[in-house]
């Protein structure tokens, strides 16, 4: 599933076909409401008020793994309803130690 996001609407991409409509619906307005979230928002301003690169690429590294172990979690619940999908959390916290990692190895 890949969608972007333009002024505050998702607009879907690519939805993997085994994904119902409905679902993929679900899992975009949930990303949407985890982007839109005012404390995400509050993380961005807080970290333009300065000039600490590593500061910014710790808060898109903890975007990106909310984001992808929230797809995750709620893909895997939506396709096999078992409570053990929570354990794909763990990917999401690499998923943004990685995002975190590349942002500041980029600045070097």
């Amino acid at each position: 599933m890949e969608f972007e996001l333009h002024e505050g609407e998702a607009i879907p991409l690519y939805v993997d076909e085994s994904f119902a409509p409905e679902q993929a619906e679900l899992v975009t307005a949930s990303v949407q409401q985890v982007w839109a979230h005012e404390p995400v928002h509050r993380a961005f301003a807080a970290a333009a008020m300065g000039d600490d690169r590593d500061l910014k690429c710790t808060i898109a590294g903890s975007i990106a793994g909310v984001a992808t172990g929230g797809l995750l979690i709620a893909g895997c619940f939506l396709i096999t309803k078992r409570p053990k999908c929570g354990k794909l959390a763990a990917v999401g916290v690499n998923a943004g130690c990685y995002i975190a990692d590349k942002c500041n190895g980029a600045q070097n």
